[in-house]
């Protein structure tokens, strides 16, 4: 088989993708397979030899051995955060995030601005105590029971694998998104929580519905894939 790898940095329309197998047919022709970082609905898996790879980890969590202790013990699920999300708000699905912001129940939605978080943001630590952020990124993901990965600029987010890096159950919103790698390899449904871009405002409804060895079991298979 012939091995492209296809690194879309930017999913843009279809027609600028050369190794789409709907613009171009002729790949369905020959022992080809298309690799892509940011697999979508334009290049989904028409071949049985075509993978989708995770992001890249531009800031993993540094967990000291007492927090993967915790993942392994199901200590996590009292992490001092329930849900968080740090980013920009440049995609309407990341706007509609903005509105689940409650510090009062543990969801703290963070502005980032060039480089740098809003430190502003006010969050209740794990004693009922209200407490200032610091702002650190990883810190927050360390932290979180569970993680918002939304889509961005491209169908796929960085904070995929950096919510996987810290022990966070990720919480994916990019309609059309193929995760990486083939079912039988990865069972996301297993590891991640997936809800239409539609339903963000129901957020809470879905996890909700998880009990808390359901969440203990996902956040151990998404720690040991990541690892």
């Amino acid at each position: 088989a012939i091995l492209i790898l296809f690194d879309c940095g930017w999913e843009g329309p279809p027609q600028w993708s050369c190794l789409n197998r709907k613009q171009n047919p002729k790949l369905n022709q020959h022992q080809v397979a298309v690799v892509s970082e940011s697999a979508s609905v334009f290049h989904t898996p028409m071949s049985r030899f075509d993978l989708g790879l995770p992001p890249p980890t531009i800031h993993p969590v540094p967990l000291s051995s007492r927090d993967i202790s915790a993942i392994q013990s199901c200590e996590a699920e009292n992490r001092p955060y329930l849900f968080t999300f740090t980013g920009n708000f440049r995609h309407p699905t990341r706007k509609k995030l903005l509105k689940l912001h409650d510090p009062a129940r543990n969801v703290i939605i963070q502005h980032h601005y060039g480089g740098t978080w809003n430190t502003s943001s006010v969050g209740r630590g794990a004693h009922g105590q209200f407490e200032n952020l610091d702002g650190n990124y990883t810190t927050l993901l360390g932290q979180s029971i569970f993680a918002g990965v939304p889509r961005g600029d491209n169908l796929f987010s960085y904070r995929f694998s950096e919510a996987l890096s810290g022990g966070a159950i990720p919480v994916v919103y990019a309609d059309g998104w193929v995760l990486p790698f083939s079912k039988s390899l990865v069972d996301w449904d297993t590891i991640a929580v997936i809800i239409p871009e539609s339903q963000v405002l129901r957020t809470f409804e879905h996890l909700g519905n998880l009990t808390l060895e359901q969440r203990c079991s996902m956040r151990r298979r998404g720690f040991e894939f990541y690892k």
